[in-house]
């Protein structure tokens, strides 16, 4: 009564066996492929991501290219200009627009030296008794010139009798293409 029994399954119990099995075996390939690709999914999102990043990396640095490249064109564009008077006459009509000219105390040439393609013509300014808008006002008018003028030296020194007044000291280059 409690013993082994043989069971008979039968021809139809038997197909109904396979049956099963081939279904438990097929939701086991199902499962694990779907374990599978969503691994691999994973990795991919992980991935792109990162991609995602270097790409908005290379985005800022092409715009930080970009602008730098611009500025130096600029300045290339600004030694291309090409100019007759001499550096001295130059800064002299600077200082005049500035209106600082009848403060200016020397105006002296430092030469002309040639540099991988480039004309350099030094000059020394020195200005006294000028006020500090005055100071800016010149520097802006030297920076935004239609010429490259390069600020290699630069002393401001306040003056004893009236602190507002200052001496000032500069060493200007200009740049320009080579022929």
């Amino acid at each position: 009564m409690f013993g082994l029994e043989k069971i008979d399954i039968g021809k139809a119990g038997g197909r109904r066996a396979v049956a099963i099995a081939s279904v438990a075996l097929f939701l086991l390939l199902l499962l694990w492929g779907g374990t599978l690709f969503s691994s691999k999914y994973a990795g991919v999102k992980r991935l792109l991501g990162v991609k995602a990043r270097e790409a908005a990396t290379f985005k800022e640095l092409k715009v930080k290219y970009l602008t730098k490249k611009g500025q130096l064109d600029f300045l290339r564009r600004k030694a291309l200009s090409i100019e007759p008077r001499s550096v001295v006459a130059l800064v002299g009509e600077i200082g005049k627009e500035a209106g600082v000219s009848g403060r200016i105390v020397s105006l002296k040439s430092l030469g002309e030296s040639a540099d991988d393609g480039y004309i350099k013509s030094g000059v020394e300014l020195e200005i006294e008794r000028i006020e500090l808008d005055e100071l800016v006002n010149l520097l802006y008018m030297i920076q935004h010139n239609r010429l490259l003028f390069v600020i290699n030296d630069f002393r401001l020194k306040a003056r004893f009798d009236n602190p507002d007044l200052m001496d000032v000291t500069l060493k200007l280059t200009r740049v320009k293409k080579g022929i």
